[in-house]
């Protein structure tokens, strides 16, 4: 036991150094945003981009009653190429995530990487164990505190309105974070960051702005996509149920076949970006990946009815609710 023991917190150590070393990297090589601002030599679109932080970070702190920090006025250029790599699992049969956990900060149900070769690794690990298993890159993440959280260049690339939610969801996290709680925190960040970007564009340009306009569709676009998604998880659920008392192999086969209907019947949604279904047609569906819309999407309808029924459309009074009564 004792042996066991060890091998296993020499391996969470080795994460937590390989971990550490990669954040470090980031926090020593992120440059002041009020240094890169007035610096010619970086691009013009970059520049643009980075003078709109300090707007959204004091919009987040003053109008949306955010913890203050000092989070975001740095900028780390990792270039085109991704700088993390999270991997999750769930069991084949029914929705229920595979956990890690972690001193102090809890329970995961997905864990991130640094170098991709370990995030593979890990990848390959949890398929052994027979899980069903998923990896995605991230473009932002938030480290509660122990760290001030740079702008990473990948937070660009999806322009203000991108931005700007990417920085409220992260803000959010440093402001209420439940140990052990994970899929309640990504669902409100990921509700309060949308709801919250889209309030800091019609503040600043307009009800009727293009971006604010050209946002509203892209978020139509996506959540259509995502309530599909939670929806038909929902559905393959119940599915797992009636067969529980089945063979595997019996278990396998109807799974096959209502992921393959999943995909057939995706061809079928209307999205105002006629490239959106393509973006997503060629993704490798299984449980792990429809788990993650739960994972950050699956209270979004809840959340939206109390959003109007227990606050009467007030998103400050609503995420002063739950900043107070979630600490």
């Amino acid at each position: 036991m004792f042996f066991l023991l060890l091998v296993w917190n020499n391996e969470l150590i080795y994460y937590g150094f390989k971990q550490g070393e990669g954040q470090l990297r980031v926090v020593k090589n992120a440059k002041p945003i009020s240094e890169l601002i007035s610096n010619k030599n970086v691009a013009d679109s970059t520049r643009n981009l980075l003078s709109k932080v300090k707007d959204i970070r004091e919009f987040a702190f003053s109008e949306l009653g955010l913890k203050k920090s000092d989070n975001y006025t740095d900028f780390y250029d990792h270039g085109k190429d991704p700088i993390m790599f999270v991997v999750s699992g769930c069991k084949p049969y029914q929705f229920e995530a595979k956990e890690w956990r972690f001193p102090v900060i809890g329970t995961f149900s997905y864990k991130g990487f640094f170098d991709e070769e370990m995030a593979k690794n890990e990848l390959a690990k949890i398929k052994t164990n027979g899980y069903d298993a998923y990896i995605r890159t991230a473009a932002g993440w938030s480290t509660l505190g122990f760290f001030n959280d740079p702008v990473l260049s990948g937070m660009l690339t999806d322009g203000e309105a991108g931005l700007s939610e990417t920085l409220i969801h992260e803000l959010f996290h440093g402001t209420l974070f439940i140990k052990d709680s994970l899929t309640f925190n990504e669902n409100l960040a990921s509700f309060f960051g949308t709801k919250g970007a889209l309030k800091y564009l019609k503040s600043k340009y307009g009800n009727r702005s293009e971006i604010v306009e050209n946002y509203k569709k892209e978020l139509n676009d996506r959540n259509t996509y995502i309530q599909y998604m939670v929806k038909e998880a929902g559905r393959l659920n119940e599915l797992y149920k009636s067969i529980d008392y089945l063979p595997d192999s019996f278990k396998e086969e109807a799974k096959r076949k209502y992921i393959n209907s999943i995909k057939e019947k995706l061809n079928t949604i209307q999205f105002e970006n006629k490239a959106y279904y393509d973006i997503f047609k060629e993704k490798q569906l299984n449980n792990a990946y429809l788990m993650s819309f739960i994972r950050y999407k699956g209270y979004e309808k809840t959340l939206e009815i109390q959003l109007y029924e227990k606050f009467d459309g007030d998103l400050n009074m609503m995420i002063d609710h739950y900043i107070k009564n979630n600490k």
